[in-house]
């Protein structure tokens, strides 16, 4: 049966060279965005470069019909996914109180809500075939407490401690589940996503191809979490003998708005 890799936020980014990587594995692909206009545009450009099947939606991730609609989609169009990245994500900087709560809200539905949701209903799909990948894309801010990045960060530690968990659960059943926890990554993110604060040292900023590769690697190796880059994992590394109080103020100085 014909093997899918479905992909959120496929249409930029670490979502556009997941689908470019996994294309060249093999996998027809089914990919997803709220940009119905660059998807479909992507979705021809993904067709002519190998001969394999691409289907595509809009759908907005942020509201529960939106995820609704990928599933429904997927169950109608009899798709085999054994491939499931979850790469769709919102981020904002700022001050927490002085942003609207819908902010917050959207963030979280993104973030924490799709990503349960989709894990969810495709995990059982795999499960009942007993074979399977899932990646979920995190981020080293997962790892610590990150002021005027604060619910962003909240949301990737969900992401961590959720796939760690279900990569246990899961294992018995022939699925790998893999968190991928990127440093700051050249994309729109940082303009689009309202996360334009960002001030990271040149030497922590990867390309997107850099990260599909790394975490395609991490898959393979059955790893659990994939931190991309050696300056990342040293980074990690040091804050673990750091007082969590002194990570947090550094960490909060890359995204502190300037006055």
């Amino acid at each position: 049966m014909e093997k899918y890799a479905l992909v959120t936020g496929a249409a930029g980014g670490i979502g556009k060279a997941f689908c470019e990587l996994l294309q060249n594995q093999g996998y027809s692909l089914f990919i997803t965005g709220r940009n119905a206009e660059k998807l479909v545009k992507w979705k021809t450009q993904l067709e002519s470069l190998n001969d394999v099947n691409v289907h595509a939606i809009d759908a907005d991730l942020s509201l529960p019909q939106g995820r609704e609609k990928i599933m429904e989609y997927a169950e109608q169009k009899n798709l085999n996914v054994s491939v499931l990245v979850n790469n769709a994500g919102f981020g904002l900087t700022g001050e927490f109180v002085d942003r609207p709560l819908q902010k917050w809200k959207m963030l979280n539905e993104v973030n924490v809500n799709a990503v349960t949701e989709l894990t969810w209903y495709f995990g059982k799909k795999m499960k009942e075939k007993k074979d399977g990948i899932i990646i979920n894309i995190s981020s080293l801010a997962a790892f610590q407490a990150i002021p005027w990045f604060a619910a962003y960060a909240a949301s990737k530690a969900y992401v961590l401690s959720f796939t760690e968990a279900l990569a246990e659960e899961l294992e018995p059943y022939n699925i790998v589940v893999t968190a991928v926890c990127p440093g700051p990554v050249k994309t729109d993110f940082v303009v689009s996503a309202e996360a334009a604060h960002i001030e990271a040292p040149d030497m922590l900023w990867a390309d997107p191809e850099f990260i599909a590769k790394e975490s395609w690697k991490s898959v393979k190796n059955k790893d659990r979490v994939c931190v991309p880059g050696a300056m990342n994992k040293a980074t990690l590394a040091a804050q673990k003998i750091i007082p969590r109080t002194w990570v947090s103020k550094l960490a909060g100085s890359f995204y502190k708005p300037k006055k």
